[in-house]
């Protein structure tokens, strides 16, 4: 299309020029007069314009060559379609995805933490900061408990963030213990060490279908007795002392909990603080695999205590993205 268009407009560039306009002829004497030299210069300067034409005739041509053969071969270029009657119903990838490779061994994740240690840190933190999602937001403060705290939040949000951080700081010696104990398991030169400390800190004793686990965790400062047997599915016993010293010392506060299921959906629970003096009973119901409702009456049975003496009722539901 270029070469069409360009040629004739070319022509009419050269053309408009030569022949002139008709405004102001010369008179039969004037050009008696310039005869000669007109015949001699006329010639000149027709030579000249049919060289000039011939020269852009032929760059035209030669330019739209390329552009005429494209324009008949265009279906043969990457990409061109010699038609567009089934480009709609086309399925055309512009990303391919690439799958990821199987994994052949244990992460990163798995290597660091297990199942025992994630119910163990779960355990942990719902004894810190309440058992159930509503009790947790309970308990938080907010920004209503700066300025009131008739409602019995706990404390202020630097030291909610303060328990956080200590109980970030007891997540780092567990893990550090675990894996020092996994080590000297492992290796024969450390394993004197590790059957000693595990002779100190854990203890067994069965009779009959019951069993006493008895285990000391050096990095919370703890002692659990446990209790397999076939009526409840936990029944325990924790002796908290003080998490920032090393070593057994005085019982800051005694924990007993049991719990067992009901039904498939249904689980009921009960705990006890012996010092402070307030026992809580919960109730969980699955209502499917990421929905669940629970129940919480806590009060208390002394009127001195650790915490603040009140009676709390909550029900909440929680959903697991």
């Amino acid at each position: 299309m270029r070469a069409e268009v360009a040629f004739p407009l070319i022509i009419l560039y050269i053309y408009i020029p030569a022949g002139g306009f008709d405004c102001c002829r010369p008179s039969a004497v004037e050009r008696s007069v310039f005869v000669t030299m007109a015949n001699s210069v006329s010639l000149k300067i027709s030579i000249m314009r049919f060289l000039v034409l011939g020269v852009a005739v032929i760059t035209v041509a030669l330019s739209a060559l390329p552009l005429a053969y494209a324009a008949r071969s265009y279906g043969n270029h990457n990409g061109y379609l010699q038609t567009i009657d089934g480009e709609r119903d086309r399925n055309v990838e512009d990303m391919i995805v690439i799958q990821p490779p199987k994994v052949t061994g244990p992460t990163l994740r798995d290597r660091i933490f297990n199942d025992k240690l994630s119910k163990e840190f779960s355990d942990q933190y719902e004894e810190k900061f309440g058992r159930t999602e509503v009790e947790r937001v309970y308990n938080s403060p907010n920004r209503y408990t700066y300025y009131d705290d008739v409602y019995g939040f706990k404390g202020t949000p630097q030291e909610a963030s303060e328990e956080r951080r200590k109980f970030a700081d007891f997540m780092v010696r567990r893990l550090t213990e675990y894996h020092v104990d996994q080590f000297a398991q492992t290796n024969p030169r450390a394993k004197v060490v590790w059957e000693a400390k595990e002779r100190l800190s854990q203890m067994k004793v069965e009779v009959k279908k019951v069993r006493f686990n008895m285990n000391y965790q050096i990095a919370g400062n703890t002692f659990d007795m446990k209790v397999d047997n076939p009526w409840l599915e936990t029944s325990r016993i924790r002796l908290q002392m003080n998490p920032s010293a090393i070593g057994p010392g005085p019982i800051d506060e005694a924990t007993f909990s049991i719990g067992r299921p009901v039904t498939n959906k249904l689980a009921l629970e009960a705990h006890y603080k012996l010092m402070d003096g307030v026992i809580s009973y919960i109730a969980r119901r699955s209502i499917t695999p990421q929905l669940g409702s629970t129940m919480t009456v806590s009060t208390f049975t002394r009127k001195d205590g650790i915490t603040k003496r009140e009676s709390v009722y909550l029900s909440g539901l929680s959903y697991v993205f």
